[in-house]
């Protein structure tokens, strides 16, 4: 005997499901989900990120599911039998999380999961900043654009595609490894935070105790700038759907950026060295058509800015022609190297825009609050009455071998100062007395009041903060060996 249209059950199946099954459903969508994640870890540590990334796309889409059916229950009714039926397939999962995660979940839930991916996974911060309510949903609002997405990146991560515009096989080995490192991180992170709605959006559909313990979600990578770095490759790949054109577009995003700051100078010499050796390259792509396809390198420095005429900052870039394409293969900042798609690239241009509002070799201390405010940081000045109580902090924490990590001549220095002699101290041991008695990572501290600050030193902090906090979060010492 035929059934109707729309009566069938199972996997092909149209038919609804009650109110009292939906608990069952959101254990199963749960535990598909939480081994779907669990796999794709398995496979990210063992050094197999192109396999783990459509692991964590199906547990994405299980947790969606998870999520649309916790709906249906917080309405007080089944799932219909349309709703079913889009829960069958891959690409309507994805193309409607939003609408499923806003109407299964409270508002607080997804502002409060917004700022927990913000803290941990999406911005490169010591510390978490408080984020705003609207602030956290715009967040979301880029998730869920990616999240629309993913199905076109689990079929370029499981299998070659024809490419009949550029008459090529487009394989994810175009990407090289360490993208798809970050690649396969980001999408682990957006795996974790679909799964975190579904448990708090489920309520007592899973009962007690909850199966997170078991299923190795503690161990999704928590580096924010590898993920960051991953989320701005996704997004390359989302926009030109290749993977073999991805790079086009990351260098695409740097060079746009470059130049709307090398055009707030008109000379581009008084800005950034990485703006200035990028401003060359570009420059001399456009000049010389002659040249022959190959690898070129460009040089630029801060010494025009210093007050000796001493560098302090130098990049130093290879960059690759093949005929009208230019792309930027490594870039060296003070002897940190960087891929094109590494997020420090993108921090750095976002504070230049801050930084460079107003012309000249000075910048007003508005503007360096700014810089450190995009990155999550704020600038906080040390009262006068604040000076003696630092002094003695920053004794107490020698006496209590705290200061065993800095070099030996700043403890010298931080032993000897006083009060009288406090403006006379080297700016570098006033900071870190300064620093050590706020005791916030998520503040800069000035332990002087400025009415303007040199760009160059600006630039300076920034890079400096911007690989600490890189080396904190890989467990190792900053960049001239401090904590």
């Amino acid at each position: 005997m035929k059934r109707k249209r729309g009566e069938g059950h199972g996997r092909g199946g149209g038919a609804p499901i009650p109110h009292a099954g939906l608990p069952h459903g959101i254990r199963r969508a749960h535990d598909s989900a939480a081994r779907h994640l669990g796999d794709a870890l398995c496979l990210y540590e063992s050094g197999r990120p192109q396999g783990a990334i459509p692991s964590a796309v199906l547990s994405i889409e299980e947790s969606v599911k998870g999520i649309c059916l916790a709906a249906a229950r917080r309405r007080g009714r089944g799932a219909s039998a349309d709703e079913w039926r889009k829960l069958q397939d891959h690409k309507l999962k994805l193309q409607n999380a939003q609408r499923w995660v806003e109407e299964g979940l409270g508002w607080d839930c997804i502002v409060e999961a917004s700022r927990l991916h913000i803290s941990s996974a999406s911005r490169p911060l010591f510390g978490a900043r408080p984020v705003s309510k609207d602030g956290a949903l715009a967040h979301m609002g880029d998730i869920y654009r990616a999240t629309q997405g993913l199905q076109s990146i689990k079929k370029m991560a499981s299998y070659d595609n024809w490419n009949a515009a550029h008459g090529a096989w487009d394989t994810f080995g175009h990407l090289p490894e360490g993208a798809q490192g970050a690649l396969a991180v980001h999408v682990l992170h957006l795996a974790s935070l679909y799964h975190d709605l579904l448990v708090h959006g489920a309520g007592g559909a899973l009962g007690q105790p909850c199966a997170i313990a078991c299923t190795g979600l503690g161990r999704v990578p928590g580096n924010p700038f590898v993920s960051a770095s991953g989320g701005i490759i996704l997004e390359a790949m989302l926009q030109t759907g290749t993977v073999a054109q991805q790079a086009y577009h990351v260098n695409r995003d740097i060079f746009l950026k470059c130049r709307r700051v090398a055009l707030r100078h008109g000379d581009y010499h008084d800005a950034h060295p990485l703006v200035k050796a990028m401003s060359m390259a570009i420059r001399a792509h456009k000049e010389a058509t002659d040249a022959k396809d190959g690898h070129y390198a460009y040089y630029a420095d801060d010494s025009v800015q210093t007050y000796d005429g001493r560098a302090t900052m130098f990049a130093f870039l290879i960059v690759s022609r093949e005929g009208e394409t230019l792309k930027l293969e490594k870039a060296c900042i003070n002897d940190e190297i960087c891929d094109p798609h590494d997020s420090r690239i993108g921090a750095i241009l976002e504070t230049e825009l801050a930084i460079d509002r107003l012309p000249g070799k000075e910048a007003p201390l508005s503007a360096y609050s700014e810089a450190f405010s995009s990155m999550g940081l704020k600038i906080r000045k040390l009262a006068d009455e604040e000076i003696c109580p630092a002094l003695e902090n920053a004794r107490r924490m020698d006496e209590n071998g705290q200061l065993a990590c800095l070099p030996q001549g700043m403890v010298d220095s931080i032993r000897q100062a006083t009060r009288e002699g406090w403006d006379d101290l080297d700016p570098d041991v006033r900071v870190s007395i300064a620093t050590m008695y706020v005791a916030d990572p998520t503040v800069i501290v000035l332990s002087s009041h400025p009415d303007s600050v040199r760009k160059f030193k600006i630039r300076q902090a920034v890079w400096q903060t911007l690989c600490l906090q890189k080396a904190m979060h890989e467990g190792r010492a900053g960049p001239g060996g401090g904590p």
